[in-house]
């Protein structure tokens, strides 16, 4: 019995999470399954006053489902098409890493954090990556962690919800279903098994060859591979998918650390004005990337965004936008910000010494 009543508030935040997933959905909020759970850990995280860390499988296995459907309906001719777009992709990135890092600026300039700091908290992507990066960097890592988690969280609330609005489907919107309609669909108990088999070998795959989110790029590979290679059509189920959005939806919304954004209350209002800015440049960067590549609008401005790889991948599967693009555009988007965003810090610092 004692045993049962440890467990009792896990059971009651999940409760919350899908009554939460459902009533969004209901109210047709997109991406409800996602941001309703969110909602809920965000509640759940105020009211207790502290961060709540779920079991790392919660999050993980969210995102090996996301990384699963990406793979499952990526075909090669997106690969294709975002390599010819290599150069204004380049730019729109080079634009947009730009600018988050005169958010950085404002940051240390108006809300009182040194420079380090804000410039990490500020970076957009590799949320966890900043912060384990922070400590070499000279930065506060716990600072940088509130900023990095209060950016993402409003990315994924705001983005879907924008996107939707402002750029509904257009008629180029799922470009990954295109396979679908040449090749037989896989049975469901083999289709089911397949899913299964890359979830776990994927994640194994990645964290063995140190992948970064190995949850999510080792699975997509994986299902990548069968994909490209098998005669038959494979595809993520909708009730699976909408577990993976609660399951990453809640884990995001209960991390959020309320205490310490209350003691850095400056630094997170000008954050929250700085991040809703960059996210209402972002997209019409992607817009204007999209004007000039022929990329679909959706699927263009949801690739723009800055940050929540993962979850602008899901957002494409439930809006209709093209996956693949959106997950090649924000990958080019990750990878340039690791390798140069701590370096630029670094000079940008050390020429402020």
């Amino acid at each position: 019995m004692s045993n049962l009543r440890k467990h009792l508030p896990t059971v009651y935040l999940f409760a919350g999470a899908v009554l939460a997933g459902y009533l969004f959905d209901l109210i047709r909020i997109p991406m409800g399954w996602m941001l309703g759970p969110m909602v809920a850990g965000i509640i759940r995280a105020a009211l207790v006053g502290k961060t709540t860390q779920l079991h790392p499988v919660n999050m993980a296995l969210g995102q090996a489902i996301f990384g699963l459907s990406t793979g499952a309906s990526f075909p090669l001719a997106t690969l294709l098409a975002a390599a010819s777009h290599g150069l204004p992709l380049l730019a729109a990135v080079l634009f947009t890493g730009g600018l988050a890092l005169l958010n950085g600026y404002f940051l240390w300039r108006w809300a009182g954090v040194d420079r380090a700091t804000g410039f990490m908290g500020s970076l957009p992507g590799a949320a966890s990556t900043m912060v384990a990066m922070s400590d070499e960097m000279g930065a506060d890592a716990v600072v940088v962690a509130v900023l990095q988690y209060w950016r993402l969280i409003l990315v994924m609330f705001v983005a879907p919800l924008a996107v939707h609005w402002l750029f509904p489907p257009g008629a180029g919107e799922v470009a990954g279903t295109a396979t679908a309609a040449v090749l037989p669909a896989a049975g469901w108990l083999l289709n089911l098994g397949v899913l299964i088999i890359c979830g776990l070998a994927g994640t194994s795959m990645g964290r063995k060859v140190k992948l970064p989110s190995p949850t999510f790029l080792g699975p997509f590979l994986a299902m990548l591979a069968v994909a490209w290679t098998a005669p038959l059509q494979f595809a993520m189920p909708g009730w699976l998918f909408q577990c993976g959005m609660l399951l990453v939806g809640l884990s995001i919304g209960v991390r959020f650390d309320f205490a310490t954004a209350k003691r850095l209350g400056r630094a997170a209002l000008i954050e929250t004005g700085l991040v809703l800015g960059l996210i209402g440049i972002s997209l019409a960067v992607g817009y204007g990337f999209g004007r000039l590549t022929g990329v679909d609008t959706l699927t263009a401005v949801l690739g723009s965004t800055p940050g929540a790889m993962d979850v602008m991948v899901a957002s494409a599967f439930e809006l209709g936008g093209d996956p693949g693009m959106v997950l090649a555009m924000q990958m080019t988007r990750w990878f340039v910000i690791l390798m140069m965003g701590p370096i630029v810090t670094v000079k940008l610092v050390k020429s402020a010494v």
